[in-house]
């Protein structure tokens, strides 16, 4: 349908849709490779990634003609830049982003987009500007809560990062992660009974075996060697392999 719009009246809106569909394709079929390349099945990936890589580059095209035609298409300058920035691109997807946030300054997805850019490249204090512009014009972006609150953790401020996720909570409540990393940010800050409180709250919700590891490093910090122990060995029949000396130091053979 989008190719005989294009064909016949080609206008942005087409240009930028057709793109839209070719990434949705690569998304999916890089998905499938990564599943593949998990399973030891190198050849079927490889075959994958190839036919991603050629949809991602019919996407760029496709927004690159939508641009042409719009040079306001803010939608498309961001789209662009979120397949550079996959493809390790970072100086392309800058360029783009800020092209989107010329034409509309207040464009919050492509703020919190190059705020996931810098922090992915370990440039963490542009980061939290971006990210701190997002919530002063969206503050219930809920996905830049979540960007700000491992950024924050990535630099050691783990009383910020629990700011930041108790307020994504808000927004989603009873997320097992979520809950989950909370008490790792209190582990971390030496408060290690309110690290057992939100680690029992994920372990509620879905008891996972990392969480009962994470609770039991909790409870051997509260020198309850007791559940440390009964935690670890849970980690532990779940498939969860156990270092080696903090099982010894559990008296865990």
């Amino acid at each position: 349908l989008w190719d005989n719009v294009i064909k016949n009246q080609p206008c942005s809106r087409a240009y930028s849709a057709r793109a839209t569909l070719f990434r949705r394709d690569a998304n999916k079929l890089r998905n499938e490779a990564d599943l593949d390349k998990n399973a030891k099945r190198e050849q079927q990936a490889n075959l994958k990634y190839a036919e991603a890589n050629k949809n991602y580059q019919k996407a760029i095209d496709y927004y690159t003609e939508a641009v042409k035609l719009n040079a306001i298409d803010h939608e498309s300058y961001n789209n662009r830049a979120n397949i550079y920035m996959d493809q390790n691109k970072f100086a392309n997807a800058i360029v783009d982003y800020k092209e989107a946030l010329v034409v509309k300054p207040n464009y919050y997805v492509a703020l919190d987009n190059m705020g996931a850019l810098y922090a992915r490249r370990g440039m963490y204090d542009s980061a939290l500007y971006y990210f701190t512009k997002v919530l002063e014009q969206k503050s219930d972006y809920k996905p830049t809560y979540s960007n700000r609150a491992i950024t924050f953790m990535s630099l050691k401020r783990y009383e910020e990062a629990i700011k930041d996720w108790q307020r994504f909570l808000s927004y989603q409540p009873n997320d097992p992660d979520v809950t989950n990393t909370i008490g790792e940010c209190y582990r971390m800050l030496g408060n290690n009974q309110e690290a057992v409180r939100y680690i029992t709250t994920a372990i509620q919700l879905e008891p996972q075996a990392v969480y009962f590891l994470n609770r039991s490093y909790a409870y051997k910090n509260l020198n309850n060697i007791e559940n440390a122990r009964n935690d670890a060995l849970t980690a532990k029949k779940a498939g969860l392999q156990l270092n080696a000396e903090y099982a010894a130091s559990l008296g865990i053979q």
